[in-house]
């Protein structure tokens, strides 16, 4: 096996200071040659383990767009860490335990691993679906700290783009000197590692209507509670109005912070929801007493009115680690969706709409992206879309990309 050359003082300098310049940027560090003979992946992983202490880049510009509206700018408010910004990752040393006990093949892995073992950090997470995958070719031995991290499976506080799919959250592993002899997490601390407030109602109904395994599943459908808020604010802005008094929710899901935020931030009420999974649906019933409950978004027919209109469509076949969707079955699914929000905002007439999505439906299907903005074309609203980083943006603890999409009405 042929071991990666070491890096050098002089090396260590370029890298701190391309990383001073232009942050994070792995590509870009990289294609620029600001450090030679380094790949992204060896670039990140090395400033992890030597820099992570350093102060890494100039505080960024919030993001900015132009509005539908000749000469008007809107920019996402700067937000700095409060009580919507999640939790430190401290939080997740505490005594929430799992009451789940790894199976003989993942201790071995686990021992295989020395997941005990975190080096600079004192917590560490590892995916113990993936390592299982990727550490056949040591056929038993033991895997050296450097060439575990090397494979990628283990992730340290605070690392840049770090996203806790659902397909592997039961999977993954607590370890380090401050986990002791290592654990899985628990949905709650799941949650935390995702930014995401466990106090709020929405997840306390669905921890409650929920098993453990099943939560974990849905936590990746949540937006970060900091988001919501700079999206209201933005929509009291276009609108100079903080009042409004109904808010009805579209694809909701088993959090819908969205909506939670636009009645306090307006003091409404909530008119209605509209949840296929039943169970979601319990939850939401439970946890913020809806007016009516829809069982589809199709069924929604203008008896419940909604001044605001929030709405979370499901963004699994856009998501960068979806391997297997196909560009015809994204571009189905955003015609159908952005076709029926068409029809619901033309049939209630919000004065506000919020609309979540991941970032990749930008990145990565961009004729999707089209369509979700085109559909505003015929409308009388104006529209600013986002993309927001949770940590960057919002103060959050979790750096997680999503493209939020404001549009306030052009006529009272």
């Amino acid at each position: 096996m042929v071991r990666a050359r070491s890096w050098s003082d002089d090396e260590h300098a370029a890298l701190a200071s391309a990383v001073g310049q232009h942050g994070c940027r792995w590509a870009l560090i990289s294609r620029l040659g600001l450090v030679p003979g380094r790949s992204p992946t060896a670039l990140r992983l090395e400033f992890l383990r030597r820099h992570s202490s350093l102060v890494v880049a100039p505080e960024p510009a919030p993001p900015s767009c132009v509005v539908c509206q000749p000469g008007c700018v809107v920019q996402w408010p700067s937000f700095s860490r409060s009580r919507f910004a999640g939790r430190p990752w401290q939080y997740h040393i505490r005594p929430r335990r799992s009451s789940r006990s790894p199976t003989s093949n993942q201790a071995a892995l686990i021992a295989q691993l020395g997941l005990t073992d975190s080096g600079e950090h004192v917590l560490l997470l590892c995916d113990l679906k993936r390592a299982r995958e990727r550490v056949r070719s040591y056929r038993g031995a033991i895997v050296p700290r450097t060439d575990r991290d090397d494979l990628g499976l283990v992730h340290y506080p605070g690392e840049p783009g770090l996203t806790l799919t659902s397909d592997h959250c039961c999977y993954l592993w607590l370890g380090g000197s401050a986990a002791g002899a290592g654990r899985f997490v628990a949905p709650s601390e799941l949650a935390s590692f995702m930014g995401m407030d466990t106090r709020g109602g929405a997840y306390r109904a669905a921890a409650r209507t929920f098993k453990a395994r099943t939560l974990s599943r849905h936590l990746c459908e949540s937006v970060h509670r900091s988001m919501a808020l700079g999206a209201a604010q933005v929509g009291a802005s276009l609108l100079s109005c903080n009042s409004l008094p109904t808010v009805g929710s579209l694809y909701s899901g088993a959090f819908d912070i969205l909506g939670e935020v636009c009645q306090a931030v307006f003091g409404a009420r909530l008119s209605f929801v509209a949840e296929t999974d039943i169970l979601k649906r319990t939850a939401l019933q439970g946890a913020r007493s809806p007016g009516h409950s829809y069982c589809q978004v199709e069924d929604v027919d203008g008896r419940f009115p909604a001044d605001i209109l929030v709405a979370s469509p499901p963004c699994l076949l856009y998501s960068k680690a979806n391997r297997f969707s196909t560009h015809a079955s994204k571009m189905e699914e955003a015609v159908r969706v952005t076709g029926e929000l068409v029809r619901i905002i033309t049939l209630l007439r919000p004065r506000l709409f919020i609309l979540e999505q991941t970032s990749s439906l930008k990145t990565h299907c961009p004729e999707a992206y089209k369509l979700y903005l085109g559909m505003w074309e015929p409308l009388p609203y104006y529209v600013a879309p986002f993309h927001v980083d949770a940590h960057l943006d919002c103060g959050g603890t979790h750096y997680r990309d999503r493209l939020i999409i404001v549009a306030a009405a052009s006529e009272p």
